[in-house]
């Protein structure tokens, strides 16, 4: 059986990358779980240090199938999201 992870990538101004990611026991069926666990991420990481250019999010081992199309969400300001 396929872990599924929820994982994130952030991207700093000054080029550095760092990516983070949780594997979870269940699979996600709606954007709320998603998110959940990707709030639960974003708290761990320090974002105060140095501007940030670029926040990716992403989930992994999903299914075994490759799905037909992709569902690109537009966040409004990511701190609205990390409170």
């Amino acid at each position: 059986m396929r872990q599924l992870s929820c994982k994130i990538k952030i991207k700093y101004a000054d080029f550095k990358i760092i990516t983070r990611s949780k594997t979870l026991p269940q699979k996600i069926t709606a954007f709320q779980q998603f998110w959940h666990v990707a709030r639960a991420i974003m708290k761990q990481i320090d974002l105060s240090g140095q501007p940030v250019r670029l926040i990716g999010f992403g989930i992994s081992n999903a299914e075994d199938k490759p799905l037909k199309h992709h569902l690109q969400l537009e966040l409004k300001f990511v701190t609205q999201y990390c409170e």
